[in-house]
Protein backbone atom coordinates (compact mmCIF):
# COMPACT_ATOMS: atom_id res chain seq x y z
CA UNK A 1 0.00 0.00 0.00
CA UNK A 2 2.57 2.18 1.07
CA UNK A 3 4.67 1.68 -2.08
CA UNK A 4 1.66 2.31 -4.45
CA UNK A 5 1.17 5.51 -2.59
CA UNK A 6 4.63 6.87 -2.80
CA UNK A 7 4.52 5.54 -6.66
CA UNK A 8 1.78 8.04 -7.05
CA UNK A 9 2.93 11.04 -5.50
CA UNK A 10 6.20 10.87 -7.30
CA UNK A 11 5.51 9.83 -10.56
CA UNK A 12 2.11 11.23 -10.60
CA UNK A 13 3.36 14.85 -10.55
CA UNK A 14 6.06 13.91 -13.31
CA UNK A 15 2.62 12.41 -15.07
CA UNK A 16 0.75 15.76 -14.39
CA UNK A 17 3.44 18.30 -15.40
CA UNK A 18 3.16 16.20 -18.68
Amino acid sequence: MMSGTTWMITHGMNYWLL
